[in-house]
């Protein structure tokens, strides 16, 4: 996964990370795993993101099996939410992929 996929794909599930922070009232602006990906979309605009471009990467994926045969952050995430299921977020300064992990993990799943 490169930069701007995995800028793209934090930026996406923000919301979710977000959510997960007010239930265990911490309040996102100290968490640099949301506050970084804040302006994700403007951001991604400046590198040349664009619907065009996904599609593109997209086909381009899917035809490559090495690529296509890769799990993305989603999957990643899940495989670390059971880490998490005390409810006890990541430490200060943990990774982006800890902090939704540990989203997943407190998050009731719609039913």
């Amino acid at each position: 996964m490169n930069r701007l996929q995995q800028f793209a794909h934090y930026g996406a599930t923000a919301v979710n990370r977000i959510a997960a922070l007010a239930q265990a009232g911490i309040d996102p602006a100290h968490c640099f795993a949301v506050r970084d990906f804040a302006g994700a979309e403007s951001a991604l605009a400046r590198l040349g993101d664009s619907p065009a471009r996904q599609l593109a990467e997209a086909a381009f994926i899917a035809g490559d099996a090495v690529l296509a045969g890769r799990t993305g952050l989603a999957a990643a995430a899940a495989r670390r939410a059971p880490d998490f299921a005390g409810g006890e977020p990541p430490p200060p300064g943990a990774a982006p992929l800890d902090w939704y992990a540990w989203a997943l993990a407190v998050t009731p799943t719609p039913r």
